[in-house]
């Protein structure tokens, strides 16, 4: 047995030392009491029944406090380091005539209070001799005495006076590694610290008085814009903070005294960690003219472009139709004229004037050709398809052939390289020059129209057919082949104009007579 103490109801408690435990004896049976914390036997050091008739344990744990020690099941609040005390092994207990409990340890003496839960902690500077606290003892003035192996402690409670609340004060500051100037006598606030991108850690040195000494007290921080919620406190005076991010921070600090009293007013340092110069509010202003300006003036150079060659375009189709297309119109007049005053014995120079005027004509139209492909107009499938209309009915009509059009419904939008509708242009008049010439038919049919990823062609008419001349290459394909057995250089142009656009061209004859030229155009090559 180590320790024994009697409860109100006169039951007895024993501490056991060594195997450890804890027994209450009611005064018939001896019974081991276990906590609901713990489940072995713990070495029991000191027994108190304090004045309100609770039991304290001072054990290798910690202090234990049973509050109702006559109760059938055993309970008991556990303290220990984490609680505040300086040490888990309480050797001996007193009580003062205030009420406050006294835990003896081999880190000095700890007043605890049992209202509060505060743990105020005397240790040799305080005046407590050194080494581990064996016993203790109340006289009858109420002086507490503690005996240790390396002397004798008297501690004479002072009557309670109101508290001291602790006053903090800033001491040191390090911004980036280089001091901040603070007075000898510390700072309550500091600001206007600012940390360069490079140099963003932080440095504070602070330290607090109050009416205890200062080895009592704690400190709590918290770094506003980094940390949010208070620290818990700790004995430490300097705190450090590394790779602060770019912003500004207000960093609080406060003390605790051994009774839980907190400093009225924290002490404060205000500061700003600097972003890098890409990421400042000015250098981003003007990043975003920058970026705005160059936007601009690359739309105005495209713009500028654009209109520069629509302007070319425009210039070069009116002097080709203003001066070559005037003077072929003039040979093709003046050609006539001379026809009209041959004789009808000089046949010869009848007919070259005639092939004269023949050859003005035809390069009449394909300078209008020309001039229709580059002059400054929508560039969309509307322009071409108007285009392919007109020349099918100013060449068709006047021969009698009736002449059908189908082309894509009105808002089908898709633009055109240059290239690419004037080649379409030019396969669609050999087609019809084919048929006016040589089908001897009285009526064509022609489709344009998008689909599968494709510009689709198909022009028919109701002549006499294909004669074929040659072995066949492919489905409906014969070199050299043309409507009516006329063979020329005009299918093999169609072919290579449709290679150039990744196309295929197909002529067949139809079942009820005619023929039927077929040519399929993928669109990516045609933009």
């Amino acid at each position: 047995m180590k320790s024994f103490a009697e409860d109100r109801q006169g039951n007895i408690w024993l501490g056991l030392w060594g195997i450890g435990g804890l027994y209450r004896y009611d005064g018939q049976h001896f019974a081991l009491m276990l906590a609901s914390d713990y489940s072995a036997p713990a070495t029991i050091f000191s027994l108190l029944t304090d004045s309100r008739g609770r039991l304290w344990i001072g054990a290798d744990y910690g202090l234990g406090l049973v509050e109702n020690p006559a109760a059938e099941k055993f309970q008991m609040r556990r303290f220990d380091q984490a609680s505040g005390l300086s040490s888990n092994s309480v050797r001996a207990l007193l009580e003062d005539r205030e009420g406050y409990i006294y835990a003896a340890t081999g880190a000095g003496v700890d007043r605890f209070n049992p209202r509060t839960g505060n743990v105020k902690h005397y240790s040799a500077a305080d005046g407590v001799a050194r080494g581990e606290m064996q016993s203790a003892y109340r006289d009858a003035d109420g002086n507490l005495w503690f005996a240790s192996a390396q002397g004798l402690s008297r501690l004479t409670p002072a009557a309670s006076r109101p508290p001291v609340k602790p006053s903090v004060l800033i001491t040191g500051l390090e911004a980036g590694g280089a001091p901040v100037a603070v007075s000898q006598r510390g700072e309550k606030s500091i600001s206007g610290v600012e940390l360069q991108p490079s140099g963003n850690q932080l440095q504070v040195e602070f330290v607090a008085f109050g009416g205890e000494p200062e080895a009592n007290l704690r400190y709590a921080y918290k770094l506003q814009g980094g940390r949010v919620d208070w620290s818990a406190p700790q004995g430490q005076h300097v705190v450090n903070f590394a790779a602060l991010a770019a912003g500004e921070y207000h960093f609080l600090v406060k003390a605790v005294d051994s009774d839980g009293l907190e400093s009225a007013m924290p002490a404060e340092v205000d500061f700003i960690v600097l972003p890098p110069l890409w990421r400042r509010w000015w250098f981003e202003s003007l990043a975003v003219a920058a970026a705005i300006s160059a936007v601009y003036l690359l739309y105005r150079y495209r713009v500028s472009q654009i209109v520069q060659l629509e302007r070319m375009r425009t210039a070069i189709a009116i002097d080709l139709h203003d001066d070559i297309g005037a003077s072929l119109s003039q040979i093709a007049i003046l050609s006539e004229v001379a026809r009209a005053g041959v004789s009808a014995e000089n046949r010869m120079p009848y007919e070259s004037l005639e092939r004269v005027g023949t050859l003005a004509r035809e390069m009449v139209d394909s300078l209008s050709d020309i001039v229709w492909s580059i002059r400054a107009e929508p560039e969309g499938l509307d322009s071409l398809a108007r285009r392919m209309r007109e020349f099918a009915l100013d060449v068709l009509a006047s021969q009698g052939i009736d002449f059908a059009f189908r082309t894509p419904a009105a808002g089908v939008h898709l633009n055109l390289s240059l290239h690419a509708r004037r080649q379409i242009f030019l396969m669609f008049k050999e087609c019809i020059h084919n048929v006016s010439r040589h089908a001897g038919g009285t009526a064509v049919k022609a489709e344009l129209k998008i689909a599968d990823r494709e510009i689709a062609l198909t022009v028919e008419d109701n002549g006499r057919g294909l004669r074929a001349e040659g072995k066949r290459t492919g489905a409906g394909q014969v070199p050299g082949q043309v409507p009516g057995g006329i063979s020329g250089n005009g299918i093999p142009g169609m072919r290579r104009r449709a290679e150039s656009l990744g196309g295929v061209v197909e002529i067949a004859s139809l079942p009820a007579g005619g023929c039927q030229v077929s040519i399929r155009l993928p669109l990516r090559r045609l933009a």
